[in-house]
């Protein structure tokens, strides 16, 4: 697959061309539904996983066991992390991806 024809699911805040050492800290913004979701679901999935833990780690008091769940919550954390990033678009930023929807709203076809 190219890289012209690839769906991407986020996009960065300004033009990679004009890209500093702030922006890249900052996060990157879903253009699509997907993108949404995983978003989401990389901030719910751990909140979820610490309240179905936390009567275990009432339960069981061992160091080992928070650090085992500890590793739990992070997992999908990180997986959600690199997936976004693998899935950002390197060339456009989220100002293209706003121009373009508006252009297919006012009926004028994709630039």
């Amino acid at each position: 697959m190219s890289g012209t024809d690839r769906k991407y699911w986020f996009a960065l805040p300004v033009r990679p061309a004009e890209l500093t050492r702030a922006d890249i800290a900052r996060f990157a913004y879903p253009v699509s539904w997907k993108g949404s979701a995983l978003l989401l679901g990389t901030v719910l999935v751990p909140i979820l996983l610490m309240l179905l833990a936390a009567p275990l780690m009432i339960a069981l008091p061992d160091w080992a066991i928070y650090v085992a769940l500890a590793v739990l919550v992070l997992a999908p954390v990180l997986g959600g992390i690199l997936l976004i990033r693998s899935l950002t678009d390197p060339q456009r930023s989220i100002d293209d991806y706003r121009a373009e929807k508006k252009r297919i709203r006012d009926g004028l076809p994709p630039a």
